[in-house]
């Protein structure tokens, strides 16, 4: 793997000087040496862009969309991501040229680092940030996958700015994930609300214990597959009434998903933390830990469908009459050219590597 490049110092960017002297440019975008030919998306911050005429060379900050760029059939034009997406040993068996991938430390790379990459595009979460490369002569667009809502307007806009096999996928990406949805509701529709059980998801990327967890529509899916989410009354993390652990605690899950690199750490903890020993979860040995792919299935990119199935497949066993693993074969197959065999899928649904050993040892 190359070097991560540690983003040190700002620049003023030989691009600034350049853009002085070019004709005024009357809207927030990326320039296009042809006028002619060039193409407008608007990004998810609303902003107005104009793409390069020839995108060959990509940088994304973000973990699911990069995900989703190997899924959409883009994943050769990827010079660029987070490095947590190449230090998931997954992400080589779902894209065998990862080591062609600089990774960078930091969501938010400078552009000097771009520069040097020669990138024809960025995609970014943050707007601010979006803008201030575009300043420096950098096509950057925003890209969020924070709620299902967006994750789909993201795959919308992959297909608008790349076409072809992205558009493709994008269609039938869209359509796994509100046919998940709709069947999940036909399923569900004679189960009265008193009647679901109260689910706890803990958040596993990071190995700080069981009370670290999403919020609001993050958790979207649990809902979706029929769960009663223990954190309903927190609308986002950065709610001025922010849980404590006793009050997630005092809601008593009936089930706990664990999610992420360090989810079977996680789970051996868990049961030996005697704070948490006396939640039904616990007590009834009802803690499932999510599988993991390129990214883990928790993290709001491609594989979202499939968490809505294997989230009710846990709740609702008597009512499955689907093959999840089936299904996860067929989906991956189909999105990034990938024939999982049996131990391969066995050990995904395990959460772990696919050597496996421990994800969270690496």
């Amino acid at each position: 793997m190359k070097k991560i490049i540690i983003l040190k110092k700002r620049i003023v960017c030989l691009f600034t000087a350049i853009c002085m002297l070019l004709p005024c440019i009357c809207f927030t975008g990326c320039t296009n040496e042809n006028h002619d030919k060039e193409t407008k998306i608007i990004d998810m911050a609303g902003d107005e862009i104009i793409l390069p005429e020839k995108i060959e060379r990509v940088v994304s900050t973000s973990v699911p969309c990069t995900d989703m760029l190997v899924a959409f059939g883009q994943a050769d034009k990827l010079v660029g991501t987070y490095y947590r997406v190449l230090n998931n040993p997954w992400f080589k068996v779902f894209y065998p040229q990862a080591d062609n991938i600089t990774p960078f430390d930091s969501y938010e790379p400078e552009a000097e680092a771009l520069i040097s990459l020669g990138t024809d595009i960025i995609f970014v979460p943050s707007q601010e940030r979006a803008v201030s490369l575009r300043e420096k002569g950098i096509c950057a667009i925003t890209i969020r996958y924070y709620n299902p809502d967006e994750m789909v307007r993201a795959a919308n806009l992959l297909a608008e700015i790349f076409g072809g096999e992205a558009k493709t996928k994008s269609t039938q990406w869209v359509n796994d994930f509100n046919n998940a949805i709709k069947i999940m509701s036909d399923k569900l529709k004679d189960v009265d609300d008193k009647d679901k059980p109260v689910a706890y998801e803990i958040l596993a990327d990071k190995g700080k214990g069981p009370f670290r967890t999403y919020y609001g529509d993050n958790q979207a899916w649990l809902s979706y597959a029929g769960g009663i989410l223990a954190t309903r009354n927190y609308a986002d993390a950065t709610s001025s009434a922010m849980p404590t652990e006793e009050s997630i605690l005092a809601e008593n899950p009936d089930i706990i998903f664990i999610g992420g690199v360090y989810a079977t750490k996680e789970y051996t903890d868990l049961l030996k933390n005697d704070m948490w020993s006396e939640i039904t979860a616990v007590k009834k040995g009802n803690i499932h830990i999510e599988p993991i792919g390129s990214v883990a299935w928790n993290s709001c990119a491609t594989a979202y469908p499939l968490l809505v199935y294997y989230c009710f497949s846990c709740m609702y066993p008597e009512r499955v009459d689907f093959n999840l693993k089936d299904m996860t074969h067929e989906f991956y197959k189909k999105y990034y050219d990938i024939d999982l065999t049996d131990k391969e899928l066995d050990l995904m649904f395990a959460s772990k590597a696919p050597d496996g050993t421990e994800m969270w040892d690496k």
